[in-house]
């Protein structure tokens, strides 16, 4: 099946290929949408364009940004008009803490003591200013150089990092046994 992947921005690519090879998706189409302002006001038309072309799939992935994950759900995805090859699912609380989910493999690449990486980032409100404060203080130079500047923000290469970590090394289906929304995500994917 041809799939669109909706993202807020570049550096949420690589989990919606993540995505896409855990069910084998024939053809995907990334689309970045550069901030959640510019992301929300497109939902509801990619969602009109699911209903009318019914062979091409679309997930969107939008992080609550510890938002209430069920009250955005009833906002861009209400039931009444469902569509079985929409996909709206809220990444909670941002992407980071799903790559987060498998902490082996995010201890591997980022070289970061994964005994620091919680148990359930879930329940952390800014897993991404966690992954910038690992790196900070326990990745080798050339990591840390391209993943958080000195005033702990995220660095010139952090899109490219997180997308090569999550095409190359991000353990998926380590990640949704951690991880409920993830496991949802992908849960729902298998049904299309």
């Amino acid at each position: 099946m041809i799939f669109n992947y909706v993202t807020e921005g570049r550096s949420d690519s690589g989990v919606a290929k993540g995505c896409s090879n855990i069910v084998g998706t024939i053809s995907v189409t990334t689309i970045n949408k550069r901030g959640v302002a510019n992301l929300d006001q497109k939902i509801s038309g990619y969602h009109s364009a699911a209903q009318q072309y019914t062979d091409v799939g679309w997930l969107i992935l939008r992080d609550s940004d510890n938002q209430c994950p069920v009250t955005l759900r009833e906002r861009f995805d209400p039931p009444s008009n469902g569509s079985a090859n929409f996909i709206f699912r809220v990444v909670h609380s941002m992407t980071e803490g799903w790559l987060l989910s498998d902490a082996q493999s995010c201890a591997d690449y980022f070289r970061i003591p994964k005994d620091r990486i919680p148990k359930q980032p879930e329940k952390i409100p800014h897993p991404k200013g966690l992954l910038l404060e690992l790196c900070r203080k326990h990745s080798p130079k050339d990591i840390r150089d391209d993943m958080v500047t000195d005033d702990h923000r995220m660095g010139p290469l952090f899109a490219d990092r997180l997308i090569e970590f999550a095409e190359q090394s991000w353990n998926i289906k380590t990640a949704a046994s951690v991880s409920p929304s993830l496991n949802r995500a992908v849960q729902r994917l298998r049904e299309i």
